[in-house]
C-alpha cells in the first residue's frame, strides 16, 4: 500500500519567497534552506497545504519584528502587534498571492479551490495549493479586494489572526 500523501495545514513558502526579492520560484523549484522546496516535498511525501498569505509587523524605522528572538525570552508574555492599516496591507497580499500565481503558471503547483482538486492534484503528482490569508487587515470595508482574492483562489481566512481588530 503506497503510503499517504501530506497534507500540510500551513506553510510559509509565500513569504519566504516575498522576502527573497526577484527569484520568484527559483528556490522553490531548485531547493532553499528556509522552507519548503519542490525537492524537499517530493523526497519527504509532500502533497500540498495550505499556502500563507500574510503582512510582517514592522517597528519603527520599518525593520521586521524578530519574533522568534521575543519568544525564546525568559518570558513569554507578548503585546498584540499594531493594528496596520489596509492601504499598507494590500500590496503585501496582493505581491503575495500573485507570487502564488506565477508558481501555478510555472507549473511548480496548482492553486485548489475545492477538495476535489486537491483530490486531483494527488492522483496527478502535483502539489495542491489552498491559498489562505492569516489576518484581514488587506480586505476592505466593501469587500472588493475579498471577492477578488476568492476569485484568485483564496479558501481558507483566519480573520484575526495576530493584532487588534476594530
Amino acid at each position: 500500500m503506497p503510503t499517504p500523501l501530506i497534507l500540510d495545514g500551513h506553510n510559509d513558502v509565500l513569504f519566504q519567497q516575498f522576502k527573497g526579492g526577484a527569484d520568484v520560484g527559483g528556490r522553490f523549484r531548485s531547493g532553499n534552506d528556509t522552507h519548503i522546496d519542490l525537492p524537499k516535498a517530493k523526497a519527504g511525501g509532500f502533497g500540498g497545504g495550505f499556502f500563507a498569505i500574510w503582512v510582517p509587523s514592522e517597528v519603527e524605522g520599518g525593520a521586521e519584528v524578530d519574533f522568534d528572538a521575543q519568544m525564546r525570552q525568559k518570558s513569554y508574555d507578548l503585546p498584540l502587534p499594531a493594528e496596520i492599516p489596509q492601504a499598507e496591507a494590500l500590496p503585501v497580499v496582493l505581491r503575495q498571492a500573485a507570487i502564488l500565481a506565477r508558481l501555478e503558471a510555472d507549473g511548480a503547483l496548482e492553486i485548489c479551490t475545492s477538495t476535489q482538486d486537491i483530490r486531483d492534484c494527488f492522483k496527478r503528482g502535483i502539489m495542491a495549493a489552498i491559498m489562505h490569508m492569516e489576518g484581514a487587515e488587506a480586505i476592505d470595508t466593501d469587500f472588493a479586494v475579498l471577492e477578488v482574492l476568492y476569485r484568485a483562489g483564496l479558501r481558507s481566512l483566519g480573520p484575526v489572526w495576530s493584532r487588534p481588530t476594530v
